[in-house]
């Protein structure tokens, strides 16, 4: 391996295991509003003003320097009416496949 890839091991097996999910958040929010604005054939600048939002706040989003709360994300989801959160989903789903209902776990500890 060259020596940039281990420093980039390195930096990844020191940074703390929240900050590399917040990172792959961002990023894969990042994709996903540029897949919204290319499929509207929008610029950033449309885009942001069709959402109500500056285009420093879409800058920061798309750049990955963004922690946006659920309300921004709810806000550019009904305005842009696309489906924002499509990976976050798919996700879930798959998650909650694999994690026991309450009612089993209710079960489990042998509580009716």
């Amino acid at each position: 391996m060259t020596d940039a890839v281990h420093m980039i091991d390195r930096v990844i097996a020191e940074t703390a295991k929240e900050d590399l999910v917040l990172f792959d958040w961002q990023f894969k929010l990042s994709t996903r509003l540029c897949q919204i604005m290319e499929a509207s054939n929008m610029t950033p600048s449309e885009f942001a003003r069709m959402v109500n939002i500056t285009d420093e706040q879409l800058d920061d989003l798309l750049h990955l320097c963004s922690d946006p709360p659920l309300s921004l994300l709810a806000q550019i989801e009904a305005l842009s009416k696309s489906s924002l959160l499509t990976w976050a989903n798919s996700d879930a789903a798959t998650s909650e496949q694999r994690l026991p209902s309450s009612r089993n776990l209710v079960r489990e500890n042998g509580n009716p």
